[in-house]
């Protein structure tokens, strides 16, 4: 919304009339006289169809140019939203957890690439038109590239592709933003304000939307949003209806919306978007399955929702496999029959299985076994939305009985965790499957992950009953050595007296059923007994193991026989994790990484936040290089009046963009950090992702008010504040969240997940009034013209330090990033006090255009 400055130039001297001197607002910021200067055309230096041109149809009123602007920056904001929530949903299905963070991110990256490109080639009404023209043609190739391969072509259906995709779209919503931001001829702050409203909308309506749409009709639909904003800002700019480029823009704008509404309603009658997933050449479990003609199995149905897309596949035999993101979440023998596996082997030892708590439903094989073997109360808690719908759909179809609507059968839609921090039931048999984590989550992460750490293994034990036993299945061997090692030391926590009391809670088998060599480790199970097993006990579950196709890895007093044992020997866990050759550290709470091998990030990471590093440079001296302007002469008199560039002399403002650079780097660090916490609280990772975003937008919302209402000698207090708010409130959290954990836990979902989300507001309180307040101190200091370069740096600056954070917690944990968070929050704070950038004044007198009465220049519109 850059505004075009009045004629002084910001040294007291009228351009207009050198003899007369105004007051200088940036040193005298309380004086600020509206200024009304009416510039003429020069018939006389013009060719005649310039003077026609001059004489054309006139600006619209300037209230029509300004509402459009800034409604069209909250439609830009919901359509980023919804083009960024869909596309990471799409990326999940068909790329490997650990690679879905970057690619989502820089899918999402073109938004700044956009910004940018509206500071270097937009700012008059013919190049913005211009500008929108290409917008919107990128828009739609994107959009079509990542919505129609999914319904028509699915050999095109690949992560890098739908990345690319995902960045032109961003980069066209970018570059109508900016143009937007340079129109809204409004205080700086409201139009901030317009946009981040637009994003909270989008983040509240995601779920509902993906659910109904899909993905890839909520990214068609995205389209359309976006070309409505084009159309929005071409047919209400200055100048000439006439011009060739706002026609133009104004058609392709109209292709756009009406093309990709098309799209989103044909993708309405196809809900599976993608009808053989065989095509796919994408090597995920769901799409060899149905490609390789060994396996033969047949694509069913799909189910799209916020946490995930769940398939389901059908074998010869009559079975079912249920897939989560492509990726294998149970099977249904035919006719519902249990598959012999070790899944089932705890509810045959002896002990007590009356009331059972599974973790994870699966494919529903637990919760059957568990009412066969006569159990009263079966508790399923499962996080992931359409978890116990798809599973139902899975058994009807293998021609099973309904399980979950049985007399005793408990459906919980969060993690099991959350319910038992919640209650204080015990259970006989607590079972956390193979399913109770699955769907990918930022930053790399498995959702449901604070399910595997040392804390939940201690809330698992502590809900057991006197001879209650604790059942967790894993994938290979170095998840048992983790699992193993966890348990062995979450027992000592509670109290067993030495190593080998501690380690004789526990056992562990292979699953040899599976077909593969005894020796090698596929799908072992370890069983954490919260009474030790006697050696009687022992001895009897070790003849039944030695008789059955489950050979035995651990048994309690046969230490001397398995290579586990070697946790408690005198060197203590250590030793042990020193010599395995990967990481089998206790995951923890603050560092929640049970299912990865290595301590360190994927390098596909470092690379990915490198680049944005230095895209981020690169597109800066770009765009702060002016092109040339050979064709401004040809512009008409409301087109040389609304010109919102920075004037040509004008220098870069390094202060405030340095300024805005730690703001974002302090958004994306304490924001990403304490988002992760949240599904501790409320249990439902997606729900507290959706909520917590939307506070921190509507945070955002508030500040960017707060600054619009603030004198200009108070903007730099209320920054201030804020960035210091922002780095002591970590602090206070930590603090204080122990101590209303307790009273936020033991409440319904519903109210844990809004109590949960509300703590992020205080971060897009403190941090969104970085943006709005350098704005209105670059423009009381006439230096407008800055705004899209600056929002491009603090978008860039946040994505890179949720970058950070990744990389850090992965490394070190989640404190790490939090507290480097605090350091650049407090940086930001001594900055703005110290005046460093309060009045940024160019290094010579800035040469002005001439602006309109009460135009964007004029200071009484701060």
């Amino acid at each position: 919304m850059a505004s075009t400055p009045d004629t002084s130039d910001g040294h007291g001297q009228d351009r207009a009339d050198p003899k007369a001197t105004v007051p200088d607002t940036a040193s005298s910021p309380e004086t600020a006289p509206e200024l009304t200067f009416d510039a003429q055309p020069v018939p006389d230096a013009l060719p005649r169809f310039l003077q026609a041109r001059q004489q054309s149809t006139s600006e619209p009123p300037p209230v029509t140019t300004t509402l459009t602007a800034v409604a069209a920056l909250m439609v830009i904001g919901l359509a980023d939203q919804w083009l960024g929530a869909g596309t990471a949903r799409l990326v999940a299905l068909v790329a490997l957890v650990p690679d879905v963070w970057w690619l989502a991110a820089l899918g999402r990256f073109g938004f700044v690439f956009g910004l940018m490109a509206a500071h270097r080639y937009g700012g008059r009404t013919r190049q913005d038109d211009r500008l929108a023209a290409v917008s919107v043609v990128l828009l739609g190739f994107g959009i079509t590239l990542v919505s129609v391969p999914m319904v028509q072509i699915p050999q095109l259906v690949h992560p890098r592709i739908l990345t690319g995709a995902t960045m032109l779209a961003s980069f066209a919503l970018g570059a109508l933003g900016g143009t937007a931001l340079r129109r809204s001829f409004v205080s700086p702050p409201l139009a901030i304000a317009a946009w981040a409203a637009g994003e909270a909308i989008g983040v509240l309506a995601t779920g509902t939307t993906i659910a109904t749409l899909t993905p890839p009709g909520l990214v068609a639909v995205a389209g359309t949003v976006g070309g409505v904003a084009s159309l929005m800002l071409v047919t209400t700019s200055a100048g000439r209806w006439g011009s060739a480029s706002r026609w133009i823009a104004a058609s392709l704008g109209t292709i756009v919306a009406v093309g990709t509404a098309t799209l989103a309603v044909s993708i309405l009658g196809n809900p599976a978007t993608v009808a053989n997933p065989g095509r796919i050449p994408v090597g995920k479990s769901l799409f060899t399955s149905v490609a390789d003609p060994d396996s033969a199995e047949t694509h069913t149905r799909a189910q799209w929702g916020p946490g995930g897309r769940f398939d389901l596949t059908a074998t010869p035999d009559g079975g079912r496999w249920v897939y989560l993101d492509a990726l294998p979440f149970g099977y249904v023998g035919p006719s519902g029959r249990l598959r012999a596996d070790g899944a089932l082997l705890p509810l045959t030892l002896p002990g007590p299985k009356e009331r059972v708590l599974i973790a994870g439903i699966g494919a529903g094989q637990e919760l059957r076994a568990a009412l066969e073997v006569g159990a009263t109360t079966v508790t399923v808690a499962d996080p992931h939305p359409g978890a116990f719908e798809a599973v139902t759909a899975a058994i009807s179809e293998a021609g099973g009985p309904v399980l979950t609507s049985r007399p005793g059968v408990r459906l919980i839609a969060e993690e099991a965790r959350a319910h038992l921090r919640a209650s204080q039931t015990t259970y006989d048999l607590i079972y956390v499957t193979l399913a109770a984590a699955g769907a990918s989550a930022e930053p790399g992460r498995v959702a449901g992950a604070t399910q595997f750490t040392r804390e939940a293994f201690a809330d698992y034990v502590n809900h057991l009953s006197p001879e209650g036993m604790l059942v967790i299945r894993v994938h290979d061997d170095h998840e048992l050595w983790r699992a193993f090692n966890t348990a062995f030391q979450v027992m000592g926590d509670l109290g067993a007296p030495t190593p080998t009391d501690a380690i004789r809670h526990l056992l562990a088998v292979n699953d040899g059923t599976s077909g593969m060599d005894n020796e090698q480790l596929v799908l072992p199970v370890l069983m954490v007994r919260r009474t030790a097993f006697t050696e009687p006990l022992a001895q009897r579950i070790l003849q039944f193991l030695l008789q059955s196709p489950f050979p035995p890895l651990f048994v309690p007093f046969q230490e001397a026989r398995s290579v586990l044992s070697a946790v408690a020997a005198p060197g203590g866990p250590g030793a042990a994790e020193a010599q395995v050759p990967f990481d089998i550290r206790p995951a923890t709470d603050d560092h929640p990484y049970f299912f990865e091998p290595f301590p360190l990030p994927p390098g596909s990471w470092l690379v990915a936040t490198l680049t944005m590093i230095g895209a981020t440079i690169v597109g800066t001296f770009m765009a702060t290089r002016r092109p040339a302007e050979f064709d401004d002469f040809l512009d008409d008199a409301d087109e040389a009046m609304t010109d919102t560039r920075p004037a040509p002399n004008d220098t870069y403002p390094w202060r405030a963009i340095g300024f805005l650079g730690a703001g974002g780097v302090t958004m994306g660090l304490t924001y990403s950090a304490l988002l992760w916490r949240l599904p501790l609280i409320a249990g439902r990772a997606d729900l507290t992702t959706a909520g917590g975003t939307a506070a921190l937008w509507a945070g955002t919302v508030i500040a960017s008010l707060l600054v619009h209402r603030a004198h200009r000698n108070q903007i730099r207090a209320v920054a201030g504040w804020g960035a210091l708010g922002v780095a002591l409130y970590p602090i206070a959290l930590t603090e204080l969240l122990p101590l209303a954990s307790p009273l936020i836990i033991g409440q319904t979902l519903e109210l844990r997940v809004i109590a949960a989300s509300l703590l992020l507001l205080p971060i897009g309180l403190g941090i969104g009034s970085h943006l709005p307040a350098a704005l209105r101190l670059l423009a009381s200091s006439h230096r407008s013209g800055w705004e899209p370069i600056a929002w491009a740096t603090f978008l860039a600056s946040a994505a890179i330090g949720s970058a950070v954070a990744s990389i850090l917690s992965r490394t070190l944990g989640d404190t790490t990033p939090i507290l480097i968070g605090i350091a650049t929050g407090i940086a930001g704070f001594l900055a703005i006090g110290l005046r460093w950038f309060d009045h940024e004044a160019p290094s010579e007198p800035v040469v002005f255009r001439p602006a309109i009465s009460g135009g964007p220049g004029s200071p009484g519109l701060d």
